[in-house]
């Protein structure tokens, strides 16, 4: 499972969006890696990859995300949990009610 924190960006700064790793059981999930994907196939967006970087053990954020302002996105999280299992999560954006 994964909290997201998405903060819209302003005019004086880009978008942000804070990733919470939780097992099945809500104990905070350790990963190596973590990518987030944006993508909007009704707008013709095709994912675009922003890699995250580690705050805490379960913890990550993203910066600088620069994207088309849509009102909707695809969010695709992929973190690296070990050598052998990668998890991939997937939820929608509105990023009008967001703001």
């Amino acid at each position: 499972m994964a909290n997201l924190t998405f903060t819209p960006a302003t005019s004086s700064a880009p978008a942000a969006l804070e990733i919470e790793l939780l097992d099945a059981t809500w104990q905070p999930l350790a990963a190596r890696k973590v990518t987030a994907l944006f993508a909007n196939g009704d707008a013709g967006v095709e994912p675009i990859a922003f890699p995250a970087r580690k705050l805490k053990d379960n913890i990550w954020q993203v910066q600088d995300i620069d994207l088309p302002r849509l009102q909707y996105w695809r969010i695709g999280i992929e973190a690296l949990v070990s050598d052998f299992e990668r998890l991939r999560l997937q939820t929608t954006l509105d990023t009008h009610s967001a703001q």
